[in-house]
């Protein structure tokens, strides 16, 4: 499977159930009142990641997805995206409409992304 949407797994008390899935590179859980992504760890394979309307506050998890190419997390709760920095493989970044703060840090984030060539960031307070 390299495609996944939420519609494709049942749903646990945490949220949905990724255990079963391998080498998954696509993933759109987008508009699902998600908090947390903690489970999104296990692939290692992801390029394309879409957790757009949520209410994730926390991105951290995706600090060593060292083969993410898009993330769109837009329209969350996001804070802080300095856990970024070593993703060098990102071309594409949405972050527009979350609580994006800390402009010295968040500046330092977007230089580090070398391969970054899209950028989403309106409706932030950093702005």
């Amino acid at each position: 499977m390299k495609n996944f949407t939420s519609s494709d797994s049942s749903p646990t008390e945490n949220g949905v159930n990724f255990f079963y899935l391998y080498n998954v590179t696509n993933i759109n859980i987008s508009k699902n009142l998600l908090k947390s992504i903690e489970d999104i760890k296990i692939f290692d394979t992801l390029i394309n990641l879409n957790i757009s309307y949520n209410h994730i506050t926390d991105i951290s998890v995706l600090k060593n997805n060292k083969s993410l190419e898009v993330l769109k997390a837009n329209n969350n709760i996001i804070t802080n995206i300095s856990d970024l920095a070593e993703n060098n493989n990102l071309t594409t970044l949405d972050v527009s409409e979350n609580k994006v703060n800390y402009p010295k840090i968040t500046m330092n984030t977007l230089k580090s992304l070398r391969n970054l060539t899209n950028l989403g960031i309106k409706g932030n307070p950093v702005i």
